[in-house]
């Protein structure tokens, strides 16, 4: 089976700790904005997940914005959204990043991929240690991997 790896962004505008953080300015552009750039260079199709709620009508015009997908689904259960969003994606890789995370390094992330492809066959699951800035990594994971996490913890 060919590898379909798709970025996959989570994000919502109801955070509790700092709603709307997504669309704060700086330097002139939306956080949102600087994390997508930041994607780019990786060359793999990018997807914002975001939810069904009218207060996320906001991702949908960024992605459209900065020529990348988007899925809307539940606001509940993120899980099942990255889930049916890799799904209508035709996606089997995910390279999941959090949409707060403006400093994202696309070298770490191409490395996590790269290096999840060359071990996948060992791998479930692969995400960036600890010992790099928080907001700069990410988790790679094949949507097998990630269905069968969902049945087990239903």
């Amino acid at each position: 089976m060919k590898n379909n790896i798709v970025i996959i962004v989570e994000a919502r505008s109801n955070s509790k700790r700092l709603p709307k953080k997504h669309f704060f300015i700086v330097k002139k552009k939306m956080m949102i904005d600087h994390l997508i750039e930041r994607l780019k260079p990786i060359k793999k199709q990018i997807i914002i997940a975001t939810t069904t709620n009218k207060n996320d009508d906001k991702f949908e015009i960024v992605a459209k914005k900065n020529k990348i997908n988007y899925f809307r689904g539940g606001e509940k259960n993120v899980l099942l959204r990255v889930i049916n969003a890799a799904k209508y994606f035709d996606a089997n890789i995910i390279c999941r990043v959090t949409g707060d995370s403006p400093l994202i390094d696309h070298k770490v992330v191409t490395r996590c991929i790269k290096c999840f492809l060359k071990n996948k066959s060992n791998l479930d699951y692969l995400e960036t240690d600890n010992n790099i800035p928080i907001g700069t990594g990410c988790s790679v994971f094949s949507l097998k991997s990630l269905i069968k996490s969902y049945n087990l913890n239903k």
